[in-house]
């Protein structure tokens, strides 16, 4: 019998949530030049950004994958002072709302090193988790059936960004915890499937099966079936989404509209 359980991160990891949620350097995104002198001298195009600011957490953070279709220049706030006592804030706000950058709220509240450093902790905290809450569900599923290696890792949040849904799946296959530093690209995902005897099989799922979301000719997620009831997934490669155990509905709404494939390993 499967039982669904609520996930809490511990106060010293959300002590680390609260240091790291933003990153070193405020950035605002332009749907075009501005026409505000202190800002179009010291803009940057998006592409010019996107090859200077390739660390994960930015990636992560201002969701890039959003922005560089929604943006044409960037102004990197080295000082973290933009905004202070700036007559256009309205203006930048919204433009970051139009350009689907991340550290914004559902209620439009926009997050930046400038706003946050003049928080007490307290209020720090609780900004944090209605973000974290907003990227992912803190809930998962147990049951007595689950292998040990999988419940070490299994409804727990981590620490850092990078992590995604094929390293934890390849994570489930092998029980490497090597695995789980990493950001596996899909190319390289369905290359250790082949190197671990996995084949495309047709049917139902299995314990021990991978399953597959595809979106046309890309895969776009992996989960790993732990015992036919539960299965391994991660929603994405934030530090906010869980390694969790969840019913396979559960994850299927969330890839609706993708194909299904099936891989087993053979002998």
């Amino acid at each position: 019998m499967i039982e669904k359980i609520e996930l809490k991160p511990s106060k010293i990891l959300l002590k680390h949530w609260v240091k790291t949620l933003i990153p070193p350097y405020d950035v605002f995104f332009f749907q075009n030049r501005t026409n505000i002198k202190e800002i179009d001298e010291n803009l940057i195009t998006i592409n010019n950004y996107l090859k200077s600011f390739s660390d994960i957490q930015y990636i992560n953070t201002y969701e890039h994958w959003a922005v560089k279709n929604n943006s044409k220049f960037v102004y990197v706030d080295y000082n973290n002072n933009l905004l202070a006592g700036s007559i256009n804030r309205n203006y930048i706000y919204d433009q970051q709302i139009k350009c689907g950058r991340g550290l914004v709220l559902q209620d439009n509240t926009v997050l930046t090193n400038w706003l946050f450093n003049s928080l007490k902790y307290a209020e720090k905290e609780r900004l944090t988790i209605q973000y974290a809450k907003e990227i992912d569900d803190w809930f998962g599923y147990k049951n007595n059936t689950i292998p040990n290696y999988i419940k070490k890792i299994a409804n727990k949040f981590v620490k850092t960004d990078g992590c995604n849904c094929f390293a934890v799946t390849i994570f489930g296959v092998t029980a490497n915890n090597k695995i789980l530093l990493q950001w596996l690209q899909k190319t390289d995902f369905l290359q250790m499937l082949k190197t671990l005897n996995y084949k495309k099989v047709k049917g139902g799922y299995l314990p021990n099966d991978v399953v597959v979301f595809k979106n046309k000719l890309n895969i776009v997620h992996a989960c790993y079936c732990v015992d036919g009831e539960l299965f391994l997934n991660k929603s994405g490669q934030s530090k906010f989404n869980p390694i969790v155990l969840l019913p396979f509905n559960n994850i299927k709404k969330d890839w609706d509209n993708c194909e299904i494939e099936i891989f087993r390993k053979t002998n």
